[in-house]
């Protein structure tokens, strides 16, 4: 009896855990299932081999940047009880941007980009207004480092090198020679080599963060002849409440801190197991880390600024005098890290604006091929010739088929387990108002050949890019102005509203199965944040050009 009964527990023991796993697996797959989730190169691919882990420190190193510089100010102008709460608010609104982007991506049919996602959901006008926001974004961002470059570099220059304050036209200098230093570098078709300059970026935030904190800590406290009711009052009462004018200002800064929306679908695609589970762990981590360290460099900058009686400004570092050691190594740090970043910014921004002028010229170019195609068969080969005829017959098609061309031969898109809602042809989802038989969706579908720039073509647009932003940071002398501009137009609408916008719309796609795709929460969630979004871009627009006149 004692054997018998051995031999069935252990039996249970062997057969119970397969079960378990068994069920699991089962229930996962139904779950998936019902969430309607299709992913790049399906489930267990084996080009997946990132951990959330990774993923939530490529996140940090992405959202973290030239802004924390910024966030003292943000906060002393809303008030250090709602700036708290705006801060936090930016950091869930900006999470749950994301995540319904990444959510919509997977329903689409496991989509790669953020302008395939907005194609997917609201046509192919949607893409070139995602382009158009990043092109904008990136060349802003280009400013406000470049202008935050010259205000660290200029402290340093005035105390090792000249041992004199420097005018506003040698720090103007300073930084055009500073800039112009890395131009070579955006010619280049890849910047490889520069890939860990965000991890850097990541550790001097850390180091800002240190050096606030300490500093706000051992601030001494005010001096006797500073004991007046008044004087008191300023140190240590209560702040007065701020105005409405002023917390309208910081609102963009509190936008553009948090942008990384166009940069978290990569990190998705390569997510080992990338179940619900895991993408949400992945994106809550990074903004929780992001939202700890710009909440404790606000409150330490509050802090400083408070004990020395002085205003926050645009850059915290700026209310550091020459002489500390500490504020003199970071701002070396920051410079390097601003400097080293101009070139990786810069690429993107010129790759898209080359593919926004190939989509200019077939759109202008259309309507000349369109009649050459007409009246190709009436004039005969003899006055176009049968090569001119064949140009103008295909140039309506083969440009943009090519854009396709993977997902026809059988590549990653093609093999999904389920099947896309992006048709196979381009075609079938443009839109928009045509000419000469082609449409404003058909135009900005070209191939994306980053590498197939002819180095004339790399040499014009990144000098007409860099020569541009330094002439919108020679006239800048606040950074706030700048994040104001980029926080309230694409800040918001890359943020909020396109990713809420392609959510709701992909969730009224029909699903595969009987079961109702419907959730009541994420819809109202999304409709939530897009109304917010909505309403931020004219408020925040209208405040940020009445302050900047």
């Amino acid at each position: 009896v004692d054997k018998a009964g051995a031999s069935r527990y252990h039996t249970a023991q062997r057969v119970t855990p397969l079960c378990l796993r068994r069920y699991c697996h089962l229930l996962a797959m139904r779950l998936a299932l019902s969430q309607q989730d299709v992913f790049v190169g399906g489930y267990h691919s084996a080009h997946r081999r990132g951990e959330v882990s990774h993923g939530i420190l490529a996140l940090v190193s992405i959202i973290c940047g030239g802004g924390s510089l910024s966030i003292p100010w943000a906060m002393a102008k809303s008030g250090l009880a709602l700036g708290l709460a705006i801060l936090t608010a930016s950091a869930t609104l900006s999470g749950m941007g994301v995540h319904f982007l990444l959510g919509g991506a997977r329903r689409a049919g496991g989509l790669r980009t953020f302008d395939e996602v907005l194609e997917a959901a609201l046509g192919p006008w949607a893409r070139a207004l995602t382009v158009w926001s990043v092109v904008i974004t990136c060349f802003l961002t280009l400013v406000a480092n470049s202008l935050l470059l010259r205000q660290l570099a200029a402290p340093l220059a005035s105390q090792f090198v000249l041992g004199r304050p420097m005018a506003r036209s040698e720090q103007v200098l300073l930084g055009s020679c500073l800039v112009l230093a890395v131009v070579p570098l955006t010619f280049m078709t890849t910047l490889n080599s520069l890939r860990h300059v965000s991890l850097l970026s990541v550790t001097s935030v850390v180091g800002l963060v240190g050096v606030l904190a300490y500093e706000g800590l051992s601030c001494p406290a005010p001096p006797e002849s500073l004991t007046s009711n008044q004087s008191a009052v300023v140190v240590t009462g209560a702040p007065a409440p701020p105005a409405a004018a002023d917390v309208i200002s910081a609102l963009p800064v509190f936008v553009c801190i948090f942008i990384c929306s166009f940069s978290a679908l990569p990190l998705d695609t390569e997510l080992r197991k990338p179940s619900r589970r895991r993408m949400t762990t992945m994106v809550v981590g990074a903004f929780s880390i992001a939202f700890a360290l710009y909440a404790v460099a606000g409150l330490a900058g509050i802090a400083y600024g408070r004990c020395t009686e002085q205003p926050v400004t645009s850059n915290v570092l700026a209310m550091f005098p020459e002489g500390d050691g500490l504020a003199s190594l970071l701002r070396l740090l920051l410079s390097v890290v601003l400097l080293l970043s101009l070139p990786l910014i810069c690429l993107p921004c010129r790759n898209m604006i080359h593919q926004l002028l190939h989509g200019c010229r077939l759109w202008c170019c259309s309507p000349v091929r369109s009649a050459l195609s007409r009246l190709s068969p009436l004039l005969g080969a003899r006055l176009l010739g049968s090569e001119a005829a064949a140009d103008a017959d295909g140039a309506d098609h083969g440009d943009y088929d090519s854009w396709d061309d993977d997902e026809r031969a059988g590549g990653p898109a093609a093999q999904q387990a389920a099947p896309s809602i992006r048709p196979s042809h381009p075609l079938a989802t443009s839109c928009g108002s045509s000419v000469g038989g082609s449409s404003v969706g058909e135009v900005f579908r070209v191939k994306e050949e980053v590498g197939d720039l002819p180095l004339a073509t790399r040499v014009v647009l990144s000098s007409c890019i860099m020569g541009l932003s330094l002439a919108c940071t020679a006239s800048v002398d606040d950074v706030s102005v700048v994040w104001g501009f980029l926080g309230s137009t694409c800040g918001v609408l890359l943020s909020y509203v396109l990713p809420a916008a392609s959510y709701l719309l992909l969730r009224r796609v029909p699903t595969r199965t009987a079961q109702s795709s419907s959730v009541p929460r994420r819809k109202l969630a999304a409709a939530l944040l897009l109304a917010i979004g909505l309403v931020l871009i004219p408020v925040c627009v209208y405040n940020t050009v009445v302050t900047s006149l």
